[in-house]
């Protein structure tokens, strides 16, 4: 009887030890979620490398507490509109010493399908998309999760505009001026970006131009990205001044190309032929 008592209140204590040591990890977790180090600043960076692109990221990290933290390892991540678009490599065994900033580097190969994914809701969303670094910190065995918001802002389409005329070529001398140029995003889906080209022309001859078509094609490093065709019919009088509006169709299967030569500051061509 005796024996069966002590083996009852055994098992019991065992249970008790095991509560309390699960409640005093969780109160220790928290406890390090408390005190975790918190990113004050991300200066974020596009580069090419080896046609890859890459995102490098300058993190800075502030240790609030009186005592150094040894991260055991670090693996990051990065959302643009809530799409997974890079993963960083795992850092390890980082030090943040006590009541101090320490910069980390840290570099992400991008996903090309997610990058695609997010260039959609970037410019449906003009240009405009909320960054989300998540990271996951090992400090002695557990996982503290820390995050950063940021907003990124881009101008494509006001560069392009910007830098028309180094893009616009042709392949016959024209017979009137043009003037204003002006480009903007007309619309986008998963398989295309479409462009809206703005131009105004002035005839300095002393007889009326019948413009009848454009057609052009848009080339990377004389790769044909994307084209447009547009039928005007229209009629310009003698020291007169119009406006005409045409469409370009670019294909997305090229468009991490695009992206590499707008992050290496390379300009596209677009080769006009006019009847």
């Amino acid at each position: 009887m005796q024996l069966k008592v002590l083996k009852y209140l055994s098992v019991i204590i065992l249970i008790l030890i095991l509560i309390t040591t699960v409640a005093c990890i969780d109160i220790i977790k928290k406890e390090l979620e408390k005190r975790a180090p918190k990113i004050e600043n991300i200066d974020l960076e596009w580069k090419v490398e080896n046609e890859t692109i890459k995102l490098i990221s300058k993190i800075v990290i502030y240790n609030p507490n009186f005592f150094s933290i040894s991260i055991k390892s670090l693996r990051s991540y990065i959302y643009l509109n809530d799409i997974k678009v890079a993963e960083s490599y795992e850092l390890k065994n980082i030090k943040l010493n006590a009541k101090n900033r320490t910069e980390i580097t840290i570099i992400y190969p991008i996903d090309d399908e997610g990058l695609m994914k997010w260039w959609v809701s970037h410019i449906r969303n003009g240009e405009v998309s909320k960054i989300k670094i998540y990271n996951r910190l090992k400090i002695f065995l557990f996982d503290i999760p820390i995050s950063f918001d940021k907003e990124l802002r881009t101008n494509i389409i006001n560069e392009i505009s910007n830098r028309y005329n180094e893009m616009f070529k042709l392949d016959i001398k024209l017979p009137f001026i043009v003037k204003n140029l002006k480009v903007e995003w007309y619309n986008i889906s998963q398989y295309s970006t479409w462009i809206k080209h703005e131009v105004s022309i002035y005839n300095n001859n002393p007889y009326a131009l019948y413009l009848l078509s454009i057609k052009h094609q848009i080339f990377l490093k004389n790769t044909p990205i994307g084209y447009g065709e547009s039928f005007i019919d229209l009629k310009i009088p003698s020291k007169a001044e119009r406006t005409i509006t045409f469409l370009s169709k670019i294909d997305n299967r090229y468009l991490i190309d695009v992206l590499k030569s707008y992050i290496k500051n390379e300009v596209p061509n677009i080769t006009f032929k006019v009847k």
